[in-house]
């Protein structure tokens, strides 16, 4: 199984020289076999890519990057949708991660965690409502960079107008009406103290009917709060318990709304609060962006080795493949 990558001009040397397969001596090094480089990542969404992807046999991982780069504000994510191209995973997940305008949906994370009684920090309902910290949770104010995942704290209604006015202000001509839409369409949720930021990445197998724990990490930002580093990290064992719980529930209720339910990896992010419960913020039903779960003990406990998510895809593929059952993991 090759591994081919489509990247964009300026960002393709990684995969062009770095991490191209090759020999030294008698030794493989790299792991790209081919690179499809684009000059803008709408070409992807273009027959050419799609016919390079199927003539290649290919299989397009879904990830955040696709959200970011391919939706439309008129068209929200129907030029995906439309991508003629296999993926590895549920396309219709991805609009789940979208709280605010013009891409919000009824049926998003908020909606997903509260119908599998996650702990969810509380709700507020409106700004009036605010009476301790919260998190106005629209992420980065930045039409181009929307998915960061630096929200905004504020401690009282005074203040989320403040916020609001002074987001507003700093927002390009262009992009007032967009900052403004998202921030007032943004849920409100209680801010959990401290800063012990959890992700857990797990997996769900269809082929196997069966949900694996890869991992955690930590992130750490850069000072303008955009993310830059991926931290493994492991657990304290009286947490699996809750781990294992969320994992279950979460993918037996998103089997419930969405056709097809979860296909592969996923990803929770949590705080955890002063009487050591995990309060879930924000889902990442897609291949998250923890290149570093592996190093986690996790998947030794799993297959006696070290398995990262793009591996584990892979091993999806093929059991499915071999079982004759890839219609539950293709979409």
């Amino acid at each position: 199984m090759g591994s081919f990558v489509l990247a964009k001009k300026g960002r393709h040397r990684t995969y062009t020289e770095m991490f191209y397969e090759r020999s030294h001596r008698n030794r493989k090094v790299g792991c790209v076999q081919e690179v499809h480089v684009v000059k803008d990542w709408k070409e992807l969404l273009g027959k050419p890519v799609a016919d390079w992807v199927r003539e290649k046999n290919g299989i397009i991982n879904l990830n955040r990057s696709l959200a970011v780069y391919l939706r439309d504000p008129q068209n929200g994510y129907d030029p995906i949708y439309e991508m003629d191209v296999p993926f590895f995973g549920n396309p219709y997940l991805m609009e789940v991660e979208e709280r605010a305008e013009p891409y919000k949906i009824e049926k998003n994370q908020d909606f997903l965690m509260e119908k599998a009684k996650l702990p969810t920090p509380l709700a507020f309902n409106s700004p009036e409502e605010i009476d301790r910290p919260v998190l106005i949770k629209a992420s980065q104010f930045l039409k181009e960079r929307a998915f960061a995942r630096d929200f905004v704290v504020v401690n009282s209604t005074k203040e989320y107008y403040e916020k609001l006015k002074m987001v507003i202000g700093n927002a390009s001509s262009d992009d007032k009406n967009f900052v403004e839409t998202a921030f007032k369409s943004a849920p409100i949720q209680e801010y959990i103290p401290g800063d012990l930021l959890i992700n857990l990445n797990y997996f769900y197998s269809p082929t196997w009917e069966d949900l694996e724990f890869l991992g955690a990490d930590t992130r750490r930002q850069f000072g303008n709060g955009e993310e830059a580093t991926h931290i493994p990290i492991s657990l304290r064992e009286s947490l699996l318990e809750q781990v294992v719980n969320m994992g279950w529930n979460l993918v037996k209720t998103i089997e419930e709304h969405y056709p097809q339910g979860m296909i592969g990896p996923f990803a929770i992010q949590c705080m955890g609060d002063a009487k050591e419960t995990l309060r879930p913020i924000d889902l990442s039903l897609r291949m998250p962006g923890s290149p570093d779960a592996g190093a986690t003990p996790y998947p030794f406990y799993l297959y006696g080795e070290r398995i990262d998510f793009g591996r584990r895809c892979a091993m999806e593929i093929k059991d499915a493949t071999y079982k004759e059952t890839l219609d539950l993991i293709l979409c």
